[in-house]
């Protein structure tokens, strides 16, 4: 469980109104570096308030907070392309609505088996529960799906291809690899339609999670507005054929 505080300021004497800075980073163990920033007024600090504070706050950073490519490198050659995400979403599938932190990576790696160099693909997602206590602080707790997978317009996913999938070295991640053809074919319609569907399940049951990836979300600004661009998408698309070349 991690928690981090939230900053009061401007409190008036005599009266109720705050204004309250709700403070909303990732998880320190997702490695993700981008922040929002809340500004939000209330008043009546009970508990119900408070609540309302809360979910107001997270409002206003739900969806696809950032999207980014990562390359992997080893020993000076390229062995990875990624595509990594930020996202908040209401989970109303296990949780009645509840807030998750949902981050991850799609991507393809190059792996040695014996003197051949094999091409495999990855899906990676961390989920964390997103709660508050009443000493305004902002709570992430670890809950890691036991499945994690991709999939088209029409939902076909790569599920079938599945080759192993194990908890990652984040809490709350689950760190799967793919026969990489599926895959490949879902990720390329992914980028020409910006959107990437991730699915994922809670608490080991049946039902999967619709995470809808917007991937032209560069990042979110304090006030909750989305910058976009093609920058992830483009050097995805760059860094693919380079690896396939290798494999």
């Amino acid at each position: 469980m991690v928690m981090f505080g939230v900053t009061l300021g401007q409190r008036r004497v005599g009266g109720n109104r705050r204004s309250i800075i709700a403070r909303l980073p990732r998880p320190q163990t997702c490695g993700i570096i981008a922040l929002s920033f809340i500004a939000i007024a209330f008043s009546a600090p009970n508990a119900r308030a408070l609540d309302r504070v809360f979910d107001g706050a997270l409002d206003k950073v739900m969806g696809t907070l950032s999207v980014r490519f990562e390359p992997v490198m080893s020993q000076g050659s390229l062995i990875g392309c990624q595509i990594v995400y930020e996202t908040t979403i209401r989970d109303w599938t296990y949780r009645k609505g509840a807030p998750l932190r949902v981050d991850g990576s799609v991507g393809f790696m190059t792996g040695e088996r014996g003197d051949v160099s094999k091409l495999g693909a990855t899906v990676k997602v961390v989920v964390n529960e997103i709660d508050n206590d009443t000493k305004y602080q902002v709570i992430f707790r670890p809950s890691a799906p036991s499945r994690a997978y991709i999939a088209n317009e029409i939902f076909e996913s790569n599920l079938d291809d599945l080759v192993s999938a194990n908890r990652s070295d984040a809490p709350g991640g689950l760190f799967a690899i793919y026969q990489p053809l599926k895959t490949l074919q879902i990720v390329m319609e992914s980028l020409d339609n910006a959107e990437l569907n991730v699915f994922f399940n809670q608490m080991n049951g049946g039902s999967d999670i619709r995470l809808k990836v917007a991937l032209d979300v560069e990042r979110t600004d304090d006030s909750g507005a989305k910058v976009r661009s093609q920058k992830a998408i483009s050097a995805f698309r760059a860094c693919l054929p380079r690896l396939i070349r290798r494999s």
